[in-house]
């Protein structure tokens, strides 16, 4: 089974200003988990579904204070189907139920933060899958769009800031099919010109915004609008 991410849209807010997301990088991941609640040592408490295995890595996005932690120092050790074990150097973790828990596989980081090389999926450039793009990363091109398709049912995706590296947004849970940028249901434009409106998302990605945008000359379509620094 394979899957297309067309045309997916990098928009950026900085307070009341939108923007174009030029340039911005988008990792794709294989499908981490959501927490349910606390941590109880080594062990991790996830919603059934999650895409871990044996020997992959973790990195911890807290709701509550926005911070991204990955844990270099500790690998997967036991999985079950509503929670995983961690070995090695295990932080005490402060972890509640929303929490996103993303799948960092393989990555070989020592430090704070990943080196995203952890070949967890390949992604292509089209949808015969013959030209797999390296480090399974695309970035968004000066209209802040950018496409790649993969092999499998679902992937996540991190985007990243191009100048700090940094994770400023993510999409969970990105399922196999042709599938545009944007997700959810959102009104007709022509009811609603110029406005924004907040769509429950699925997955565990709680609320997002998005914004009907022109993209080219004869090019409209509702995007995400994902905050950035």
């Amino acid at each position: 089974m394979a899957g297309c991410r067309r045309n997916g849209s990098v928009i950026t807010k900085s307070g009341s200003t939108l923007a174009v997301g030029a340039y911005y990088l988008v990792n794709v991941l294989p499908p981490g988990g959501i927490a349910t609640g606390p941590a109880s040592g080594a062990t991790l408490f996830l919603e059934r579904g999650h895409g871990f295995s044996i020997g992959h890595k973790v990195m911890i996005h807290s709701i509550a204070s926005g911070t991204f932690t990955f844990l270099s120092g500790s690998a997967i050790t036991l999985i079950e189907d509503d929670f995983i074990n961690l070995g090695g150097i295990v932080p005490s973790l402060s972890l509640e139920a929303g929490d996103v828990v993303f799948n960092m596989a393989l990555d070989n980081s020592a430090g704070a933060t990943p080196n995203w090389n952890g070949n967890g999926t390949s992604i292509f450039s089209e949808i015969g899958l013959q030209d797999a793009i390296p480090n399974q990363v695309v970035a968004s091109d000066d209209k802040g769009l950018y496409t790649y398709c993969w092999s499998g049912e679902r992937v996540w995706e991190a985007i990243r800031n191009p100048a700090s590296g940094l994770v400023v947004g993510y999409e969970l849970d990105i399922a196999s099919g042709s599938v545009s940028g944007v997700g959810g249901t959102l009104p007709a434009f022509g009811d609603f010109p110029g406005q924004t409106f907040m769509v429950a998302a699925q997955g565990g990605n709680g609320a997002k915004w998005y914004a009907w945008l022109q993209l080219s000359d004869s090019d409209f379509d509702w995007v995400e609008v994902i905050g950035a620094p």
